[in-house]
């Protein structure tokens, strides 16, 4: 979970959270840590991390139940038979789209709540309202 943190950091340092030309605020992992632990404990470390595991749980059970799906619909009912690796290439593609699809907005405020330096959002629902109402 921290390295999780410290990856979102990263990708949206930079983005308008400081002026331009401004110096990075993360440079290295092991600053970012110690970073965040001085700014905001260890607690920090683990900001968004509920909301990782509120997504991640339908996120990869709507995955395999795509995949099951399209394999059903590929085979035509023969149980026997399997898929060819290219048929289980786009399945599982496409299971994943379908997954992620459904899951984005639970994503979507996992990196929110991440990122959140002013505690704008109270939890993934709070922050559903918030973006809605504001945005």
């Amino acid at each position: 979970a921290p390295l999780e943190r410290v990856k979102i950091l990263f990708q949206v340092q930079g983005l308008s959270v400081s002026p331009p030309g401004s110096p990075l605020r993360y440079t290295s992992v092991w600053q970012s840590l110690r970073a965040i632990l001085e700014k905001e404990g260890v607690r920090g470390w683990f900001k968004g991390n509920g909301a990782n595991c509120v997504r991640i749980i339908p996120m990869s059970a709507l995955q395999f139940y795509g995949f099951d799906v399209i394999r059903r619909q590929i085979l035509q009912g023969d149980e026997a038979a399997s898929l060819t690796p290219l048929q289980r290439l786009w399945a599982g593609a496409a299971a994943g789209a379908f997954a992620q699809t459904l899951t984005y907005p639970l994503d979507f405020m996992r990196a929110r709540l991440t990122v959140d330096m002013e505690g704008r959002y109270r939890g993934i629902f709070s922050g559903m309202v918030v973006v809605a109402r504001s945005e």
